[in-house]
């Protein structure tokens, strides 16, 4: 899973809350949040941000099938 690091445009000096266009409140860290890409679209759709930039990746381990689950 690929990870972004997202700064939004906050509302207050103090760099801890953003938001969105519903006025949704969105808690971020000295501006920044963190996001999947499956979340990456949904935060540019909502929010007014200032850049993204590629963080990372983390490693997903696959499901393993619970017992006696049937093929």
């Amino acid at each position: 899973m690929e990870l972004f690091r997202v700064l939004l445009e906050t509302t207050n000096g103090l760099k801890d809350t953003a938001r969105g266009k519903d006025n949704e409140f969105i808690d971020v860290k000295n501006g920044f949040i963190y996001v999947s890409r499956e979340d990456l679209e949904y935060v540019m759709n909502n929010y007014k941000f200032e850049s993204i930039e590629a963080a990372g990746l983390i490693f997903e381990r696959p499901v393993e099938k619970m017992k006696g689950e049937q093929s």
